[in-house]
């Protein structure tokens, strides 16, 4: 396990394109998402995660993108 104490946008820059920021506490891997129903986003271990107003017209367009590869 590694520590580190950087912001989560800066985490967010450094991460691969496939994670995709959905909460202002939350980055998620768009290839574990099974659904978005409203503002739920349904992971495919279970987890429920509600997705903030801001940032859910941004996960929507990168799952389309994911599923169009």
């Amino acid at each position: 396990m590694y520590a580190e104490r950087v912001s989560l946008g800066e985490m967010e820059k450094r991460l691969p394109p496939q994670f995709v920021r959905c909460h202002k506490s939350y980055i998620i891997n768009i290839t574990y998402v099974d659904s978005i129903v409203g503002s739920l986003i349904y992971m495919a271990d279970g987890t429920q995660i509600v997705a903030g107003r801001k940032y859910l017209a941004d996960v929507r367009k990168e799952l389309l993108a994911f599923a169009q590869k």
